[in-house]
């Protein structure tokens, strides 16, 4: 896979981390804000560190599917801010399935920021060779999380260990992805 991928929305871009900017991330999150011209945002909170951890792992361990693995930043385009963060899971398995994680910094809920980005990661997810079905897990009380999955296309699938599993059929003439605009939530309206 190609290291140039910019996934641009009506407000965002959506960068995934090569593996030395992942590194950074970790160690040095204002050298990786000069690098890519980011204005702040950054800097991994605790409970994101071990993730990222794990993301890096999977970057090294398989380079050739890194976008799968890594880190993708949810950056504010009038500002360069980043706002929050989006990951896969790994690249899709034997039933073409990919899972997603999701999350945004504090202060930028309730802004429509995650259900741009998340819509505009799932139309890129949805053109890569071998995606069938995209899923999300959440905790059953997160109705926030839930809502945003809503708007572009996910439906609930099943209760597992007290979480909540959404799935997104990948081609399915009624996924509202196929019609949102960036920037639109599914319903056609802007956000």
């Amino acid at each position: 896979m190609h290291a140039d991928i910019n996934i641009l929305t009506a407000r965002l871009s959506l960068i995934p981390l090569l593996e030395a900017q992942l590194q950074l991330q970790l160690d040095h999150p204002e050298l990786l804000e000069a690098g890519l011209g980011l204005s702040g945002g950054a800097a991994a909170d605790d409970e994101l560190r071990d993730p990222l951890k794990q993301m890096l792992a999977g970057v090294q361990r398989d380079p050739e599917d890194w976008p799968w693995y890594t880190h993708w930043l949810i950056i504010r385009r009038r500002d360069r801010h980043v706002v929050g963060g989006l990951c896969f899971k790994g690249p899709p398995g034997d039933q073409g399935t990919i899972e997603v994680g999701y999350g945004l910094n504090t202060g930028y809920c309730g802004r429509g920021y995650m259900s741009e980005a998340l819509g505009g990661l799932m139309r890129w997810a949805a053109a890569q060779p071998g995606v069938k079905a995209i899923l999300a897990e959440t905790e059953t009380s997160n109705l926030r999380s839930h809502r945003v999955l809503q708007r572009i296309g996910f439906l609930p699938d099943e209760v597992r260990n007290g979480m909540l599993w959404w799935r997104m059929s990948v081609g399915h003439p009624a996924t509202p992805l196929s019609s949102s605009a960036p920037g639109e939530d599914a319903l056609g309206q802007g956000q």
